[in-house]
């Protein structure tokens, strides 16, 4: 979604595995950086590790630090909508079936 140019992309394929993106981000000035995404799953869930640094050997002054902090800043965003808007998980249906009693069972009356 960004225009970067994506040089290599690594699927994890479970979701216990690594996965890897690099890329090459130019900035409207015509700098590129180079960028690297890592996403290791867990089981308490994922951990996203990024960098980004030029391919001059000029100062960036701070460029990068934004295209990092703008990056995760709107991963946050879409995982946090995703959460939000994701249908209730089967167990949880599950759950609360069992907790009501069903029509036709001698269930006492308040």
């Amino acid at each position: 979604d960004r225009g970067w140019e994506v040089r290599m992309q690594r699927t994890p394929s479970t979701p216990l595995d690594d996965g890897q993106i690099d890329a090459i981000a130019q900035t409207l000035l015509g700098w590129r950086n180079e960028v690297v995404i890592r996403v290791a799953g867990t089981a308490q869930g994922v951990v996203v590790d990024m960098r980004s640094v030029p391919l001059s050997d000029l100062h960036d002054f701070g460029e990068n630090g934004k295209l990092v902090e703008e990056f995760l800043l709107a991963l946050d965003q879409k995982v946090t909508l995703l959460l939000r808007d994701a249908p209730a998980a089967p167990a949880a249906e599950a759950e609360d079936a069992t907790d009501t009693p069903e029509a036709g069972t001698d269930a006492p009356a308040n």
